[in-house]
């Protein structure tokens, strides 16, 4: 029911069809499932791959994957595909250059297991696909790209203590025909940490540090505003897929996996067994001033700077997020409410001169029900 060319993710659709898939237990071999048609999929804290339900339209792939359930080392596969102008008709909105607007395909392995206790989730990711263009922010679903995605997510949680370490290195290359064409390649990192010791005291306080890390690439604005001339013929920039963002980098959306450097501090506890409070502190930082900031959607943030040496400073900016939740009807309704501020940094403030520092402060309420 898509008109031809529209994005499965998008909206321009007579019928959405968020998913729709056929499940097959012991395809061939037992223990073996396959799941063909359109389909969410959600890899651990969602960093990578997340359903991002929090936007209205969230992602969605066409495909086929498969998992075999062995006892110790559990393996996935699969192909998917999915229109890369997400960055336009699925996350809101890119204020910057073109992303690619071609289907990309998806292909990736995944073991996930679990040994003496510590949880791993390693992985091999590649994206290629999209359609030529010769410019376009380094960051994001870039376009005409082949990129290897490979690393790992381990957790692990004893008594009152738990850490999450998550990384991944970016390889491949990034070519564009035509006039001002880009012939590049990728290296690029990103890095997650996070501790956290829940108190055995009422209300099961816990508090957490955090710290993020995802390369970004001193001549993005210039290889962005003259692609084949300015450019250094790599691209650092880590591209963080198809994550939801909303969870990690503060709720106003301001910051992605990408060109980043982000430290958080949190404090959360349950008021009654059924409600959740939380407090957290973010600091976000460049990990370049060359490169652009990079919002939720993994989209240019426009407006602020975005030519080359209009900002020197790496300072984006702090945010403190106020989050409530109490869920009821047996965890079957929740509802949430929530208050945000989000204070300028150098960075904006040199990108507005004449303007002051735009802060900004954003509360929202949301009623779910799960079926």
């Amino acid at each position: 029911m898509n008109a031809a060319g529209v994005n499965p993710n998008g909206q321009g659709t007579v019928l959405f069809l968020r998913q729709g898939f056929m499940l097959v237990r012991n395809f061939v071999a037992k223990g073996l499932t396959m799941k063909a048609g359109r389909q969410l999929v959600v890899w651990g804290n969602h960093r990578i791959f997340g359903h991002f339900d929090w936007n209205n339209v969230g992602f969605a792939f066409d495909g086929v994957t498969m998992r075999y359930n062995h006892k110790t080392f559990p393996v996935e596969v699969g192909w998917l595909t999915v229109a890369e102008s997400n960055c336009r008709s699925n996350a809101g909105g890119c204020a910057a250059a073109p992303k690619a607007n071609a289907d990309g395909n998806i292909l990736f392995v995944r073991i996930p297991s679990k040994i003496a206790g510590i949880t791993f989730e390693p992985a091999f990711i590649v994206e290629t696909g999209g359609a030529a263009a010769a410019t376009g922010p380094h960051g994001g679903q870039a376009a005409d790209q082949a990129r290897y995605t490979t690393g790992l997510r381990a957790a692990m949680k004893k008594k009152m203590f738990d850490v999450t370490f998550e990384g991944y290195y970016q390889g491949g290359d990034i070519s564009a025909g035509g006039a001002g064409g880009r012939n590049l390649d990728i290296s690029a990192v990103a890095l997650h940490i996070d501790g956290g010791v829940t108190l055995p005291v009422p209300m099961q306080p816990r508090l957490g540090l955090e710290f993020n890390y995802a390369s970004g690439d001193g001549d993005g604005m210039a290889c962005n505003a003259a692609p084949g001339t300015a450019c250094n013929g790599t691209v650092n920039t880590f591209s963080q897929l198809f994550p939801t963002n909303h969870i990690h980098f503060g709720y106003i959306d301001r910051q992605s996996w990408q060109n980043m450097v982000h430290y958080q501090a949190t404090i959360q506890m349950r008021p009654t067994k059924s409600s959740h409070f939380e407090v957290a502190g973010h600091i976000f930082r460049k990990a370049v001033s060359g490169d652009f900031w990079y919002g939720a959607n993994q989209g240019v943030v426009g407006g602020i700077g975005q030519a080359a040496g209009v900002t020197t400073s790496k300072d984006v900016g702090k945010e403190i997020d106020v989050v409530y939740t109490l869920f009821f009807q047996g965890n079957q309704v929740g509802w949430q409410t929530g208050y945000g501020v989000f204070f300028a940094g150098d960075m904006i403030e040199q990108g507005t001169p004449g303007r002051g520092a735009p802060n900004q402060s954003w509360g929202y309420t949301q009623l779910w029900i799960n079926f």
